[in-house]
């Protein structure tokens, strides 16, 4: 009767991590470019949201927003920095340096900086999930 526990429990356990662990992939496997990543940008008491698209490979390549090449990223290993321009309506540039780290396959986070057409910068927190 031991015996049929013990196999019992032994086969729920290894259900249970494989199902734990099924929907996940590994830290080893982070690709910055599977798939679009929601931001959350936070500064003082203002924030925003924003959606990114990675297109390259794992270590670089280029920043899409709406479809359109804003700017470069660099990942290494956990490390994320990428640099994004958008411009208001006038045509005036706003530079977005963001700097950061993948906390696993789904989520970054870090902090970021934007300089102003007039030259004004402000920086915050953000945090990204697929």
């Amino acid at each position: 009767m031991k015996k049929i526990v013990l196999v019992l429990s032994l086969i729920i356990l290894t259900i249970g991590l494989a199902v734990n662990t099924g929907c996940k992939k590994s830290d080893d496997s982070f690709d910055i470019t599977d798939g679009s990543w929601s931001f959350h940008l936070s500064a003082g008491s203002d924030s925003s949201s924003l959606v990114y698209a990675f297109r390259g490979d794992k270590g670089q390549g280029s920043v899409y927003y709406n479809n359109e090449n804003r700017g470069t990223y660099t990942v290494s290993g956990v490390l994320v920095n990428f640099t994004v321009n958008h411009y208001d309506v006038a045509g005036g540039l706003y530079v977005y340096v963001y700097s950061g780290t993948s906390s696993d396959y789904y989520h970054m986070r870090g902090s970021f900086s934007v300089t102003y057409p007039g030259g004004s910068v402000i920086s915050g927190t953000w945090t990204a999930e697929r």
